[in-house]
């Protein structure tokens, strides 16, 4: 059996073991031949579009480094390499931080500068070889890190690709993406639609055209695609917003650090990390956070935010349902709900309890009940909560129109005494205008941690 009929046929029992989903089998068939890896093409070739489907393989950063050193002149060979390192570079969701600025975007970067420079102008005017490569070179710029030199390489890179072939609607998609994460949503628009002409509508197209047009609060541009994708759309009364009815409260990830209070957070103060709230959608890329932040974060209870409708975690609820949690977009409209952080420590447990059912009109209470997620491995959750603590964190949310006069009395008025719940909430205050009782609230505040910590010790 000659060399090439034993490709074919080998080329031939990996599409049937890609078909059934089996990698590992696929891969049994390939490893053998490792031997032939940077020698010979058709191999390598191979080789390659199994690290594209498998992008997280160990070793791939080395495989790919080891086809580049020997073939990196072949176009279709770093075209092919590059496929791998950008899937194994889309692992990162677009809301992480990088773990280190040497990855597999910059690498594949680096492959197609050079691939480029190698090229004669017909191979770099040919949409197989010089538009790819543009084309890979503004997708490698896309993931890596978030800079302004980035983003301008990236950009003029996509331009180069779509002056070669503007019919690639993959591009146009592509360049969707860099302008839709990077916030300007009309320039993102504009690129799926033509995304859409070439594609057709195809479900990515359709929710990053639906998402563009929720951040430009153009709610029949948005219905349109959230109807085509099959989905019972309604319009908000001012036709801004599209609504779409029934969606189960989801969570919302958002890089945060600390707010500068003694918190019972299980991170540092000055620790970055991701912090998980609660939003309630209203379509299936735009809703209101309905849980308060205790970090320093830029969104808050009542906030109505638009997020990447792509899932980066699944965790269950309580009642063992799946609850997605989505990447933040973008902050549509500030919430005027008046946000109170307080401190208190139960002398009677239960105390609070009482508290906050006699809370006024338009009060609401939240402990804190922490999840966090570790900025550089944000699939390792973290939470922290006080429900079996005397000592309790967390925040009083009033409505804009909730008489703060009222929370006040209640507080104040003895009810509740000292010793069976010590409280403090500043902000009350600060909003109040009472600058005076506000700074004695915030040393009560700073006093009440104290003290707790200091009850614990002892009893342990």
């Amino acid at each position: 059996m000659n060399v090439a009929t034993r490709q074919s046929e080998l080329r031939a029992q990996l599409k049937e073991a890609l078909e059934a989903s089996d990698a590992a089998r696929a891969w049994s068939l390939l490893t053998p031949h490792e031997g032939s890896l940077a020698v010979d093409r058709e191999i390598t070739m191979l080789w390659l579009e199994m690290l594209r489907l498998t992008p997280t393989r160990p070793s791939l950063m080395g495989e790919v480094e080891l086809v580049l050193s020997n073939l990196g002149n072949d176009p279709e060979i770093v075209i092919a390499a590059n496929a791998a390192l950008l899937a194994a570079a889309s692992l990162r969701a677009p809301d992480e931080p990088p773990l280190h600025q040497d990855g597999p975007a910059h690498r594949a970067a680096r492959a197609a500068e050079a691939c480029l420079k190698t090229l004669t102008d017909e191979q770099r005017r040919d949409p197989r070889i010089g538009g790819y490569l543009y084309a890979n070179l503004g997708n490698a710029y896309r993931l890596m890190e978030p800079s302004k030199e980035n983003d301008q390489k990236s950009h003029q890179a996509f331009y180069e690709a779509l002056q070669i072939d503007d019919s690639n609607g993959d591009w146009w998609h592509d360049l969707g993406l860099l302008h839709k994460w990077r916030g300007r949503f009309d320039n993102a628009y504009a690129a799926f639609l033509k995304a859409r002409a070439r594609l057709g509508e195809t479900r990515p197209v359709l929710f990053n055209l639906a998402i563009c047009a929720t951040a430009l609060g153009e709610g029949d541009l948005a219905g349109g695609s959230f109807k085509a994708l099959g989905l019972p759309v309604e319009l908000s009364a001012d036709s801004k917003l599209p609504y779409v009815p029934g969606l189960p409260p989801a969570q919302v990830r958002v890089l945060s650090r600390g707010a500068g209070y003694l918190t019972g957070s299980v991170l540092p103060d000055k620790a970055t990390a991701f912090e998980v709230l609660y939003v309630q959608p209203l379509s299936p890329c735009h809703g209101v956070v309905i849980s308060p932040s205790f970090r320093d974060a830029p969104i808050d209870y009542g906030d109505l935010i638009l997020f990447d409708p792509a899932p980066v975690s699944t965790s269950r609820d309580q009642d063992g349902s799946i609850v997605p949690c989505f990447p933040l977009l973008e902050i549509l409209n500030r919430g005027d709900e008046r946000r109170m952080r307080f401190i208190a420590h139960e002398g009677t447990k239960g105390s609070l309890d009482r508290l906050e059912s006699d809370l006024p009109e338009g009060f609401k209470l939240f402990r804190q009940r922490e999840i966090v997620k570790s900025a550089r491995h944000p699939e390792r959750a973290i939470a922290s909560s006080d429900d079996e603590r005397p000592l309790i964190h967390g925040k009083i949310v009033a409505t804009s129109t909730a008489d703060l006069g009222a929370l006040r009395k209640l507080l104040e008025g003895g009810q509740i005494t000292r010793s069976e719940l010590a409280m403090a909430i500043p902000e009350l205050y600060e909003l109040l205008g009472d600058t005076k009782r506000a700074g004695q609230e915030h040393q009560a505040y700073r006093g009440i941690e104290r003290r707790a910590t200091r009850d614990e010790r002892t009893l342990n």
